[in-house]
C-alpha cells in the first residue's frame, strides 16, 4: 500500500444525500467519523461482525451524472484503496420488467448514449462492465433468499409505499447524461438491449472507473444495487425515494453481515 493511502475495505459511493444518509442509518451502531482528504471528504466507519472488523468509508458526489462519478470514483479508489466498491441508491426501472419499489443489481452496464450518430439517429455500439461471475452467482443466492427479501421490506422504518412482496433482480442497467423521462426514449434503447431492466445516471462510470484500476496486483470488486423510484416518464413522482434508497443501503448491510463476512473475507459458507 502507497503511503499517502488510506486503506479501506469497503468503499460505498451515493450520488445523492438522500441515498448517503439510509446507509448512516442502517449502521448506527458504528461510529461514521468525517475525514478529509485531498479535498474529498469521507465518512468513514469500523463495523464489527461477529469475530471480523471491516473499514467501511461513504463518499457522496456533489452533482449527479457519469463525469462526476467517474472523477469521485477513481480519486477515492487511489486515496482508499478498497477491496470491493459499491454504489446504492436509486433509479428508474423499465415498465413491465420491474415493479416500483423492486431492487435491480446490474449484471450488465452501459453507457446508452455511446455509437454513431448517423441522419439525426444513433447507432448504438455498447461497451458495457459486467458483473464478475463469482460475485453475480453470490449475489444471485442472497437475492434469492427469502429471508433477506422479507426482511429487507418489513424493517423499513417508514410508512410501506405499498404491500405488494419486494423483488430482487439482476440484469443490465442503461446509464446516460440526462434525466429521463420519456417513455419512447426508454424504448429505442430497450430496443438495442432486451435485457434492460433500469436507467440511472452514474452506474457505469463507478463501474468502468473500477474496472479501469483493477491489476493484476491489486482486484478490486465492484456491484450497483439500486431501488426503482420510477419508469422514465412523464408521470414521475418521490413516492417511492425514501424505499428505494433504503432498500438498497438495507441490501448492501445484508450483503456485509452474512456474504461479506463469511464468504469473502473467510471464504467460507
Amino acid at each position: 500500500m502507497k503511503p499517502n493511502k488510506i486503506k479501506t475495505d469497503i468503499l460505498l459511493i451515493t450520488a445523492l444525500f438522500e441515498e448517503r444518509k439510509w446507509i448512516q442509518e442502517l449502521f448506527k451502531g458504528a461510529e461514521w467519523v468525517e475525514i478529509e482528504k485531498e479535498g474529498i471528504f469521507f465518512h468513514t466507519c469500523i463495523y464489527k461482525r461477529n469475530d471480523a472488523v471491516i473499514k467501511i468509508s461513504l463518499v457522496t458526489q456533489i452533482q449527479m451524472g457519469m463525469t462526476h462519478a467517474a472523477v469521485l470514483t477513481t480519486r477515492s479508489i487511489n486515496i482508499l484503496d478498497p477491496e470491493i466498491v459499491i454504489m446504492t441508491g436509486i433509479c428508474a426501472g423499465v415498465k413491465g420488467k420491474v415493479e416500483l419499489g423492486d431492487l435491480i443489481i446490474g449484471s450488465k452496464i452501459f453507457d446508452y448514449g455511446s455509437g454513431k450518430i448517423v441522419e439525426g439517429k444513433l447507432r448504438p455500439h455498447f461497451e458495457p462492465v459486467m458483473l464478475d461471475g463469482w460475485l453475480w452467482q453470490l449475489l444471485d443466492i442472497m437475492r434469492n433468499d427469502q429471508e433477506v427479501v422479507r426482511s429487507i421490506k418489513s424493517e423499513f422504518p417508514l410508512t410501506q409505499p405499498d404491500e405488494r412482496q419486494l423483488s430482487i433482480r439482476i440484469g443490465s442497467l442503461g446509464c446516460g447524461a440526462a434525466v429521463v423521462s420519456d417513455g419512447g426514449f426508454v424504448e429505442g434503447v430497450l430496443a438495442s438491449e432486451r435485457k434492460l431492466l433500469g436507467l440511472d445516471m452514474e452506474s457505469y462510470a463507478v463501474a468502468l472507473a473500477t474496472s479501469l484500476l483493477t491489476t493484476p496486483s491489486k482486484r478490486i470488486e465492484c456491484f450497483v444495487i439500486k431501488g426503482v423510484v420510477d419508469f422514465a416518464d412523464a408521470q414521475k413522482n418521490d413516492n417511492y425515494h425514501e424505499f428505494g434508497a433504503y432498500a438498497s443501503a438495507a441490501f448492501v448491510k445484508k450483503f456485509i453481515d452474512r456474504y461479506y463476512v463469511q464468504v469473502v473475507l473467510n471464504n467460507r459458507f
